[in-house]
């Protein structure tokens, strides 16, 4: 066997020949050998310790943490400890080698690694003496780089204990999963506690340090560690509340939605227990006063970055860390979004300290969108994150009298900043990849739809009867619709002059638009008065228009791909898929159209109430019914001789789909779940049998007028089976 020297010249002489392409091979060849050799764990320190090559180090520290788990069955305790104790001397001696740092970061996962590798063998008080000897190493080295790495190594110890992060240990999952369980049990809130308390202590030596100091940039750098191991803390898979399979299964989710460039925002539900230090104001205070001397030009440094990071996981809090709401008996017969955030003033309050903090970050945000796009994009990215996480864990009551009280302090609310950065992003092209400068706009486009989509899906009250959004939250998601279809319709139109891509229409690119089209889907439903109309005059003008282009001989393809972006629009506004379930009208449609199984009894009292009621319920149904019959007549526009000519099989695939989807839901209703009132006298009886007809008639048309179009003929099938059997059920009842 070589001795350390030789083995210390070998990989110096190796890591020098790697640079050279002509030597690189062999020196490659040299290296692995080395990282598989036995016995090598004397060799490395010996490297470690005198190598002048700092790539030397990089492979000597590489080679030492393979070798530990090689050989840890052959290792006795005392070989254990003893490693132990020299990588925590060694990376606290050397803290302060910005040279070192990579070499570092191996040996601080190296030291997290031996911590659980032995843990199940090890007893309470000796997993207690790890930190204590980490906390202890640290003082008596005495200098700010050391306590840097302290909180480093605390870091590492997290990520490598949380399942989601976990190294390969070669270990069952059951051994995973109880170390998880354990330090969560013993260690991590004692972890997050000595996080707090060290950044309390920098963020305050930050503000007083003298600008571009010495002083004020070790404090820097204490208060991003910190606050690194405490956005590790809470970005743990807490096995109360089974985070770890939410994580995994929203990663699953985005990947097979063609999402990866989403951002995650996985909720976070410590449990009641963690409430009295998450939700106290000495945690987050000292994050608010910090904050605004982070922004501006600072807002790209690593302290920057790491505050908006922790405000982020902040924001995801969720579940049982906030109190259950107390319901009164006077709450309880009042319902409503505004009752329920008088119940929950806890989450209320946590809410508004986000919201100051977040809202600065995107605010105003045209001003805030030229920014990023000038190349800093990262402070706007981490608003969109805080926002989808607020509302996605938080009721829009709760959120409605955060933004009140926010509003109160100069700040624009929840609503009208989402308003704001929403129409910017499409404008700014955030439809699409394909329409977009940058890849990050459109991943904010769509968390800023979710966002929507949690504020306006009617909630249940305390009555146990559907609650509508706040008003404002109706009004900005009104102006957004219309924003996001302009934008889409543009988009749209410029499609139609690329190459088409088969990934778009098929797997998880079919699927990723069905999931946008959903979200935009809630939007329209906020005010469907408004919404539908629109929708509706849109595809009149345009079928006029494609009638215009058919008689002049001009180019149709654009308003071909407008016309099939709006009847699958339109589907996706008056009907949800049913898949899995009955197909029933989304409750804001019927909650439009005053529905009374969705409202309170008693509710509307004076006979002002109910004049108003029945003319806003008659609107509504006017508008589903105009936006129906536009959807049914672009549809049987192939029926038309003048326009045979330039209808495509993409429209009519579309239109197909549309209809068929449409007709699930409002022409062959469940027995048990009839249609209201208004909508049955719509498309009933006589009216109900014209519309079969027409679908027969286009079903036919469709399978004969355009041949060879596969995906076209298996929409029509699958829609022709289900209009043919509702027709022989219609006839014989």
């Amino acid at each position: 066997m070589a001795s350390v020297e030789e083995y210390c010249t070998a990989v110096e002489r190796a890591c020098h020949e790697f640079q050279n392409s002509a030597t690189q091979a062999h020196a490659e060849h040299v290296l692995l050998l080395f990282r598989r050799s036995p016995g090598i764990i004397p060799a490395c320190r010996h490297i470690l310790e005198h190598s002048g090559s700092v790539e030397a180090r990089f492979h000597a520290a590489c080679a030492l943490r393979e070798a530990l788990l090689r050989e840890w069955a052959s290792l006795t305790a005392d070989e254990r400890n003893g490693l132990r104790t020299y990588l925590l001397q060694y990376v606290l001696v050397h803290a302060a080698e910005v040279q070192l740092q990579v070499v570092r970061s191996i040996l601080e996962g190296t030291l997290a690694v031996m911590l659980k590798r032995g843990w199940m063998e090890t007893s309470a008080e000796g997993r207690a003496a790890f930190f204590q000897e980490l906390d202890a190493s640290a003082k008596t080295v005495g200098s700010p780089a050391a306590q840097i790495v302290s909180l480093q190594v605390m870091e590492a110890v997290v990520s490598e204990f949380s399942l989601v992060t976990a190294s390969a240990l070669g270990l069952s999952w059951e051994f995973h999963e109880n170390c998880r369980n354990q330090l969560e049990e013993q260690f991590l809130r004692q972890i997050f506690e000595h996080a707090v308390h060290s950044a309390q202590q920098a963020a305050s030596q930050v503000r007083t340090a003298a600008p571009g100091s010495e002083a004020a940039a070790g404090a820097a750098s204490s208060a991003t560690a910190a606050m690194k191991l405490m956005a590790a803390v809470l970005a743990w898979d807490f096995k109360a509340t089974n985070s770890s399979f939410v994580s995994a299964t929203a990663a699953i989710t985005a990947a097979m939605s063609g999402r990866k460039g989403l951002p995650d925002t996985t909720q976070v539900k410590p449990g009641a227990h963690w409430a009295d230090i998450l939700l106290t104001a000495a945690t987050t205070d000292w994050v608010i006063t910090l904050m605004p001397a982070l922004q501006g030009p600072a807002a790209a440094s690593q302290l920057a970055t790491a505050a908006r990071q922790l405000v982020v996981a902040f924001c995801c809090l969720a579940g049982d860390v906030f109190p259950k709401p107390t319901v009164t008996s006077a709450v309880a017969a009042a319902g409503g979004a505004a009752n329920a955030a008088c119940a929950a003033p806890v989450a209320v309050t946590h809410v508004v300290q986000m919201l100051r903090l977040v809202l600065p970050w995107c605010m105003p945000a045209q001003q805030v969108l030229k920014q990023a796009l000038a190349g800093d994009e990262g402070q706007l990215v981490d608003a969109c994150r805080a926002l989808a996480a607020l509302c996605a864990g938080h009721k829009v009551g709760v959120l409605e009298a955060a933004s009140s009280a926010v509003a109160g302090q100069q700040q624009g609310s929840i609503f009208t900043a989402l308003e704001s950065l929403t129409c910017s992003f499409l404008a700014a092209g955030g439809v699409s990849a394909a329409s977009s400068t940058e890849p990050w706009l459109p991943d904010c486009t769509e968390m800023l739809l979710e966002c929507w989509s949690g504020l306006l899906a009617p909630q249940c009250g305390y009555a146990m009867t559907a609650v509508p959004p706040p008003a404002q939250a109706v009004e900005c998601a009104t102006r957004t619709a219309a924003a996001v279809v302009e934008a889409a319709l543009k988009d749209a139109a410029a499609g139609a002059h690329e190459d088409a891509d088969d990934d778009e229409d098929s797997g998880a690119g079919a699927v990723h638009q069905e999931e946008w089209m959903a979200r935009v889907a809630v939007l329209l439903r906020a005010h469907p008065v408004a919404s539908f109309n629109q929708l509706a005059d849109l595809i009149g003008s345009k079928q006029q228009a494609l009638a215009a282009a058919a008689a002049a001989r001009q180019d149709p393809s654009e308003l071909l791909e407008q016309l099939y972006w709006l009847v699958r629009m339109a589907a996706h506004a008056l009907a949800d898929s049913g898949i899995g379930e009955i197909p029933l009208p989304p409750e804001a449609v019927l909650l439009a159209v005053g529905d009374s199984s969705l409202t309170a009894p008693g509710a509307v009292t004076s006979p002002e109430q109910q004049q108003a009621s029945a003319a806003s319920a008659s609107a509504g149904a006017a508008a589903v019914e105009r936006l129906s019959r536009s959807l049914l007549e672009l549809t049987a526009v192939c029926l038309q001789q003048a326009a045979a000519a330039v209808v495509s099989s993409r429209l009519m695939e579309g239109s197909t789909w549309a209809a068929a989807r449409w007709a699930d839901t409002y022409l062959f209703p469940e027995e048990e779940e009839p249609l209201p009132e208004a909508l049955e006298a719509a498309f009933g009886d006589q009216s109900g049998l014209n519309i079969l007809d027409m679908l027969v008639h286009v079903a036919q048309r469709c399978l004969v007028a355009f041949p060879g179009e596969i995906e076209l003929h298996r929409q029509v099938v699958m829609a022709e089976s289900d209009v043919t059997s509702y027709s022989t059920w219609w006839f014989c009842s």
